[in-house]
């Protein structure tokens, strides 16, 4: 799988290729921006990712190109041949404007007959030929740069005088002049003799021009961003000089302008048709014909989703397995996840005498009505840690319950009279409208004191008007009583409407100062997510306790990515992520994100 960002002209890839190139298909001609006219033009291109579907956004990290001049030559039409006479008789090749002369072909020269004399060395000479300034016309020449043949020394130790020049000869008697890329608007070429580099002597000619070529550098240079009108095109990068090859590398680095496209662009492919990259569309443009390459392309993204919304989700924990209603794309894991929690603790716990409740919803137990109301026995265990002569305090009870009509229940809280239901200890109320299904708290007031250890406390419940489904699963062999003679006598359940469990219930005491950080723990369906403790409480509120992503379990990230990216279907899918805690607290998740790599397989 290819890392980095792609690049390409727009338009001029099949969504095969594309997707090809996104595979890793390297093609090093993308990475090569040429401008084929000599006065420059415009040259576009897109920057871009593998699209991803079903992403709330993308978050740009780093977005640069990295570019310089590569070498090429380009034959040109912008120049003017002009003829020197005099003492600097010649050919004048004046360019339209000053570039680096590479190549010159020129017709078959010729001189005239005598001009030199039998066994003479005729030499081709260049020289510098630049404008006279102001209204002047004609040129400014310079001395002697290049000659062919060259001059020898003596001294070994010095090169050729005024070499630098490849003459040969090409088809139909031209010639062909080579020059180590010299800068320059305009030169005199001419034909003269003399054996010493200081005593040449000039040799009228005639010849033409056949062509003109230069090492093309690229001059007024610009890099804009491409908006959705030109009014909101952003220049990233410009310069009027020309850029040549050892001029080093270029940097335009362009992340906030980055940002802003590609979440137009986002926002644009996820209500179409599905695009096949994100692309930054950028526009290069040049007064001057020349190559670009470029050496490196970033674009540091993640996309990110929001799987419970934008804003913080609020739930209530009371010793029961809450859903958190997670969406995400299916089948597709993400890299990473940012998680925020805050929590209120309200000063309660659920009490060790009763189990962990059932991930599940319950599918069996027992009709209270008017003339029905049943009964289970639960626990309370002793508050380890605890101060001297803190009581062990019950302040709720709580019972899973589905109402069939409206209702009105009272729980009671009972003594144990010889293995049953006793004296009523304390009691609460409350009201259910037709179909409210779930863990119902039912609040006592005063608190109880709890009594003899070992001893079971049983809860009862009936209903004033109504009827309710009181669910069971406890343990085997857990109590369960029926009474249908308004709680005079208390009979076992029939084992046809109850098989072998009670219903169930949990019991929540009071906790005392100061209190422990709360323990979450996370399931999706049967299987095990994680756990995490929270860190605190916060200095300003005893209460207040809060974890981030730095403190966050790898391994409780990791199981929550795995269960988000198993899940199966189309598009985003609900995934339900069950949070438990024994403390009972208010939960707030501040902030629940993922980040998905752009390149990583789905």
């Amino acid at each position: 799988m290819l890392r980095q960002a792609l690049l390409y002209q727009p338009g001029s890839l099949s969504p095969t290729t594309l997707i090809a190139l996104i595979h890793g298909v390297e093609d090093p001609t993308l990475d090569v921006v040429q401008f084929d006219d000599e006065a420059g033009g415009t040259s576009e291109r897109d920057l871009a990712i593998p699209f991803l579907p079903d992403m709330d956004e993308v978050v740009v990290a780093k977005a640069e190109l990295i570019f310089g001049a590569r070498r090429t030559e380009q034959t040109i039409a912008g120049y003017r041949v002009a003829t020197a006479t005099g003492d600097d008789v010649g050919m004048v090749i004046a360019l339209d404007r000053p570039a680096r002369l590479a190549k010159l072909v020129i017709g078959a020269p010729t001189v005239a007959p005598g001009a030199v004399a039998e066994g003479e060395a005729l030499h081709y000479v260049v020289r510098s030929a630049e404008p006279l300034p102001g209204p002047a016309t004609g040129f400014k020449f310079g001395p002697p740069i290049f000659a062919d043949p060259p001059f020898a020394l003596e001294s070994k130790l010095y090169g050729p005088v005024l070499g630098g020049l490849t003459v040969v000869a090409v088809d139909g008697g031209g010639v062909q002049i080579r020059f180590p890329d010299i800068l320059g608007s305009g030169w005199l070429i001419q034909r003269a003799t003399g054996s010493e580099a200081t005593k040449l002597k000039p040799v009228a000619f005639t010849s033409s021009v056949t062509s003109v070529t230069v090492a093309a550098a690229v001059s007024g240079l610009a890099l804009t961003a491409v908006g959705a009108t030109p009014q909101e095109d952003t220049i990233l990068w410009s310069s009027a000089n020309a850029l040549v090859p050892d001029g080093g590398a270029q940097i335009a680095s362009f992340t906030p302008v980055a940002q802003k496209t590609l979440t137009r662009a986002l926002t644009a492919a996820n209500s179409t048709t599905p695009a096949v990259t994100l692309p930054l569309a950028l526009r290069f443009t040049a007064s001057s014909g020349g190559r670009l390459g470029i050496t490196a392309k970033t674009l540091d993204v993640t996309y990110r989703v929001h799987p419970l919304g934008r804003g913080p989700t609020k739930l209530s924990l009371a010793g029961v397995w809450t859903p958190l209603a997670l969406r995400a794309p299916a089948g597709r894991r993400a890299q990473s996840a940012r998680i925020k929690l805050v929590a209120k603790h309200r000063g309660r716990e659920l009490n060790d005498g009763s189990p962990t409740p059932p991930v599940a919803w319950p599918g069996a137990g027992v009709r209270i009505d008017g003339t029905r109301s049943a009964a289970t026995a639960a626990w309370l265990a002793p508050l380890a840690g605890a101060p001297q002569g803190w009581p062990l305090e019950l302040v709720a009870v709580s019972v899973p319950v589905e109402a069939v009509v409206q209702s009105e229940a009272v729980l009671e809280v009972r003594h144990d009279a010889g293995g049953g239901p006793g004296q009523v200890i304390a009691a609460a109320v409350r009201q259910f409208r037709p179909g409210d299904q779930g863990w119902v708290d039912f609040e006592l007031a005063p608190a109880l004191v709890a009594g003899n250890a070992g001893v079971p406390l049983w809860i009862s419940l009936r209903t004033t008007k109504g009827e309710l489904r009181w669910f069971a699963g406890g343990s085997p062999g857990t109590a369960g009583r029926v009474s249908t003679d308004g709680r005079v006598t208390w009979d076992e359940v029939d084992p046809l409407l109850l098989p072998s469990a009670g219903p169930l219930v949990a019991l929540f005491h009071a906790v005392p100062p100061p209190l422990a950080a709360p323990l979450l723990q996370f399931q999706a369906g049967d299987s095990r997510v994680g756990e995490m403790v929270l860190g605190g409480p916060a200095a300003s509120d005893p209460h207040e306790f809060s974890s981030d992503s730095a403190a966050v379990d790898a391994s409780l990230v990791d199981g929550l990515l795995t269960a988000l990216g198993n899940a199966s279907g189309s598009g985003r899918v609900r995934t339900d992520l069950l949070a438990f805690s024994r403390a009972v607290i208010d939960l707030t998740v501040a902030e629940l994100t993922l980040d998905y790599d752009p390149h990583g397989a789905a």
